[in-house]
């Protein structure tokens, strides 16, 4: 199953892998329910992370999707980071 990608700065997260932003189709987001979080970053390290993420999987229970797991998607979050060059 094809999941909706994430898209930031160069690049975009598509069932875990990192993929170059030329790569992404918006049709994609025509296919999906769609729930992301903003994330400032600021030198390389994101504000406020807890709280982001304790609202997107906030979000994803109340969507009614099983919500991923937490210290995945945040070591996910931090590596996006790393390889986004923020």
């Amino acid at each position: 199953m094809l999941e909706t990608p994430i898209m930031e700065g160069e690049y975009f997260l598509q069932n875990d892998i990192l993929k170059p932003k030329h790569l992404f189709r918006e049709v994609w987001l025509n296919y999906h329910k769609v729930i992301y979080e903003v994330i400032r970053v600021i030198g390389g390290k994101p504000v406020f992370l807890k709280q982001h993420l304790d609202r997107l999987l906030r979000s994803c229970v109340l969507s009614g999707y099983n919500p991923p797991d937490r210290m995945i998607l945040e070591q996910d979050t931090l590596s996006f980071i790393a390889h986004s060059n923020f």
